[in-house]
């Protein structure tokens, strides 16, 4: 198997292990914890988990714009293209909606979980797709 491709898959693979973890325990018991406590701990996680998302997320935008450069294929081009609506969806959906939480508390806590799903389900996704590139290679 291609260097690049693994290493595109396992980064993908990982995000999709993240953001399942973020979709289902982290975001949801954002809605448990009062006014008081939670500004605390949502400093404590978006500081934390940028130090382990952004490398990951990184690696894989350069990663997947790699394998496009290598084979130019709609198949790559596609790939690519969904790395890139993960980006947009956190840069102009899930950052925003994050940065809300300090004026809007609870209705931002609910949204939070909501607007979270495109991205969860374009990794899962992404993730079979790469299963099913990665089986075909060999």
């Amino acid at each position: 198997m291609n260097l690049i491709l693994a290493i595109h898959a396992f980064s993908c693979w990982f995000m999709l292990g993240v953001i399942w973890v973020i979709q289902i325990l982290v975001y949801p018991n954002f809605l448990l914890v009062g006014r008081d406590d939670f500004q605390r701990l949502h400093r404590l996680h978006t500081n934390r988990i940028t130090w382990i998302v952004a490398p990951i997320m990184l690696v894989e935008l350069v990663s997947g714009a790699w394998l496009f450069y290598l084979y130019q294929t709609p198949l790559f081009l596609g790939n690519l293209i969904s790395v890139m609506c993960v980006w947009a969806l956190t840069a102009f959906v899930n950052v925003p909606t994050h940065n809300n939480l300090r004026f809007e508390l609870e209705a931002s806590k609910k949204k939070l979980v909501r607007r979270n799903w495109p991205r969860t389900l374009i990794w899962t996704l992404r993730s079979l797709f790469l299963v099913w590139i990665v089986y075909s290679q060999n």
